[in-house]
């Protein structure tokens, strides 16, 4: 079994405990996986049965007007599961839950459709910046487009404004440079209080800058591994 890393960024108490929760069960399915999250400063940091738990430092949580939290911050628990040097990185988002009939096989099939094909980073949803960029205030994400002057280059076009709540990434030569570009987006955001919802732009733009490979449609190889409840409260299975 071709080894990977889980890993999600879970701040405050709710986040955190749903999430150190999911790999609890995850560890009594298979013991494949290490597991990794990223939390604030209220808790100990802690290592045990393949679970790092790590506090952030030294990183401001919000934008500069303390308005938004900026969930660019995702770029962290990715960056720290490297260290871990497992062939792949899985993020998935805190409030995810797993489900019984999440399995290693699953991964074991997407992680060599991404070894055959070349693919460096698999997404959900379909959604290329050149697309959106151009339909103004329609466009979900449109807050971001002049502060990187998206409007002014056609560099990035090709990147995916991706879903981010679950990310699947091969541990190779470009994450690092992917990593740098997210943290360098990160930084710029908070400076100049860009709204920080639909982080999939920074994701995006830091693939294409990475030269990454990338596909959406693998991710449905991993159907029924993981469940979360929205903001109106249905409840969804992924994927």
């Amino acid at each position: 079994m071709i080894p990977y890393t889980v890993c999600s960024l879970g701040i405050g108490d709710r986040y955190l405990n749903n999430i150190l929760a999911t790999f609890k069960k995850i560890n009594t399915i298979t013991q494949v996986p290490n597991f990794l999250v990223v939390a604030d400063n209220t808790t100990p940091e802690f290592t045990e049965n393949k679970i790092h738990k790590i506090n952030a430092k030294d990183l401001p949580f919000r934008t500069k007007d303390d308005k938004w939290f900026n969930y660019n911050l995702k770029f962290l628990p990715i960056k720290e599961a490297i260290k871990l040097n497992t062939e792949f990185i899985v993020y998935i988002d805190s409030d995810w839950c797993a489900l019984d009939s999440y399995n290693d096989e699953k991964f074991e099939i997407l992680f060599d459709h991404m070894n055959r094909f070349d693919v460096d980073f698999v997404y959900e949803r379909p959604h290329p910046i050149g697309g959106g960029k151009h339909d103004g205030k329609n466009c979900f994400w449109w807050h971001k487009i002049e502060p990187y002057g998206l409007d002014k280059t056609d560099f990035y076009d090709e990147g995916q404004v991706c879903n981010e709540q679950c990310m699947v990434i091969k541990n190779n030569s470009k994450i690092t440079k992917f990593i740098e570009c997210w943290e360098r987006l990160y930084w710029k955001s908070y400076e100049e209080s860009i709204w920080p919802f639909a982080e999939g732009v920074e994701i995006g733009m830091s693939t294409i800058e990475a030269g990454m490979n990338f596909k959406w449609e693998p991710l449905s190889l991993l159907r029924g591994c993981f469940s979360f409840y929205s903001r109106d409260g249905g409840y969804n299975t992924r994927f």
